[in-house]
């Protein structure tokens, strides 16, 4: 496996393939009991039948980060929620349709990216990840300034952090993106705070790379 890979979210496991066989083994262990007579007629040293266990395909993958919240707060949006989406780029996700990632397809995927050359090397050929590879996947904005370090960027007791701040519970010891999802689908406003949600959901669940649940302000900070 790519030494890159985080060891702490890689879950390695058979118990699939294990629960499998030992169905297999005791639907065979009845069919001896049913028929012992004729199993006595059987040579007793006939080779047992050996079962694979294909440990590749049991390799998982957990993900960091669940796009739950994200399909949840995109499935009933208001037409005047979806034009907005759709005037800053992001019309793609409407009706976000990933609700789960498969842990196995997560694990191959990863197990087979090069990280040097960015390239996912399958049976039939190499794909290269691009930028433009992502924004035509997902279908999302890719503009020239990066978002992280912006002159100007928001001191940490700017107005505006403690206003998005002040939608959600004041016991609220951290915000995830499922306190963002929430706020997005209690809601119906459509002004410039909807705007940053929006924006803090997509950002803290397709961007960040870390095993934290709480989101990360770099949207709101910079934007």
């Amino acid at each position: 496996m790519n030494q890159l890979i985080d060891k702490e979210f890689v879950e390695v496991s058979e118990d699939e393939n294990k629960k499998e066989y030992k169905k297999k083994k005791a639907a065979g262990k009845r069919k001896v009991d049913e028929d012992q007579a004729a199993d006595d007629e059987m040579p007793i040293d006939e080779e047992p039948i050996q079962v694979s266990i294909p440990l590749q395909a049991s390799k998982t993958l957990r993900e960091r980060a669940t796009s739950a919240p994200l399909f949840e707060a995109m499935r009933n949006l208001s037409a005047e929620r979806k034009r907005m989406i759709r005037e800053m780029g992001f019309g793609e996700l409407i009706d976000f349709p990933i609700g789960d990632i498969p842990t196995k397809l997560a694990f191959f995927v990863v197990n087979s990216l090069d990280t040097k050359s960015m390239c996912l090397k399958l049976r039939e050929g190499k794909i290269k990840i691009l930028p433009e590879t992502v924004q035509k996947v997902i279908g999302i904005p890719m503009g020239e300034r990066p978002l992280e370090r912006q002159e100007g960027e928001r001191g940490y007791d700017d107005p505006f952090l403690a206003e998005w701040k002040s939608q959600f519970p004041e016991d609220t010891k951290r915000i995830t993106t499922r306190n963002v999802s929430e706020v997005i689908v209690e809601t119906t406003n459509t002004d410039y705070m909807f705007k940053m949600n929006f924006l803090m959901l997509f950002a803290n669940t397709m961007g960040c790379y870390d095993n934290s649940s709480g989101v990360k302000y770099t949207v709101l900070n910079n934007v």
